[in-house]
């Protein structure tokens, strides 16, 4: 419906009725109404509307109707074939007027850019960035076209534009992601390897590592515990000894043992061995000691991870600054 269109590119801009309506010299019921398909924009307002939308005409009344799924796969799966027995400007060339008879079809678009990018990588184009601007060119229709998609689409055209060495463009499609659907946290990392600033990715990524294997440790002391409560020792052992083969995997700092022995000792609700080991644990030497011992890690602290400036030492002195004032109560 026409009024769907203009609804969905509106706010894709991040427009409101009124700011449209400002545009093109008529007031906000008026859009609204346009929206609701009550009513259609006088024939001297299309053209206008079509550029206050940053579209086009054809797009944004949907002269030409989408594929449906099965067609869609076909036309892709032609155009591969394509690009494997033809040659690079036959294939485009296909690709471009196919893309042409269908401009309001956003699953095309950011289909045939997705098989691009792979192509990309497995097949050796005369000129590759042929294939990376066509790819971005794309994407940024299927941005247009596909709202509702714009993290993944965005999070796939930071890539090709990182490879182009676009890096404002990369930084832009960043801009766009947000954390509801992608982690933005990792897709930034992915960005600095992308735009080979690698003394300022490699630290990050092995912070994310590590952060990952400090979740999993916990998840598992977790599932330990749940166990234990249901009186199943045979796998409450197991993810003890799986959560325990990961720290050790790590090189992670003692403390960590200790901290999920006491855990599991509150867990089985052992009076004695739980204030056994929370003297052990509090008389702990944390102060200037890392997240891990491994080589790989070892310059890695909590900083960043949990708390900033804060080395895991720090972290977990706190920890036990609270654990002795409650022991000598």
């Amino acid at each position: 419906m026409i009024g769907k269109s203009i609804q969905e590119k509106r706010k894709a801009l991040g427009l409101t009725q009124s700011q449209l309506a400002e545009l093109l010299g008529v007031t906000a019921p008026a859009v609204n109404r346009w929206e609701k398909d009550l009513s259609y924009p006088d024939a001297n307002l299309l053209a206008p509307l079509a550029r206050a939308l940053k579209t086009d005409l054809n797009a944004l009344f949907s002269f030409y109707d989408s594929l449906s799924d099965k067609e869609r796969e076909l036309v892709v799966d032609h155009a591969r074939n394509m690009l494997l027995t033809s040659t690079d400007a036959e294939a485009l060339s296909y690709i471009e007027e196919t893309l042409k008879s269908n401009l309001s079809d956003g699953l095309l678009f950011k289909d045939m850019a997705g098989m691009l990018h792979g192509m990309h990588f497995f097949r050796e184009a005369a000129d590759p960035y042929i294939y990376l601007d066509k790819i971005a060119a794309y994407y940024e229709r299927a941005l247009i076209l596909l709202p509702e998609q714009s993290d993944s689409i965005a999070y796939s055209l930071m890539s090709v534009y990182a490879e182009l060495g676009k890096i404002e463009k990369a930084e832009e499609a960043f801009s766009l992601i947000s954390d509801a659907k992608i982690n933005k946290a990792w897709a930034y990392i992915e960005l600095l390897y992308s735009v080979q600033r690698y003394d300022e990715a490699i630290p990050a990524i092995k912070q994310s590592i590590l952060r990952c294997a400090v979740d999993l440790s916990s998840k598992l002391d977790l599932l330990r515990d749940a166990y234990k409560k249901i009186n199943d020792n045979k796998l409450s052992d197991m993810a003890g000894e799986k959560s325990e083969q990961l720290r050790s995997l790590f090189g992670f700092w003692t403390g960590f043992s200790l901290m999920s022995d006491l855990t599991n000792s509150i867990a089985s609700q052992d009076i004695d061995l739980e204030t056994a080991k929370l003297k052990e644990f509090v008389n702990l030497d944390t102060r200037g000691k890392g997240l891990s011992d491994d080589p790989l890690f070892k310059e890695v602290s909590l900083g960043g991870i949990l708390k900033e400036s804060a080395s895991t030492a720090d972290l977990m002195a706190d920890i036990m600054v609270a654990l002795k004032k409650k022991q000598e109560k």
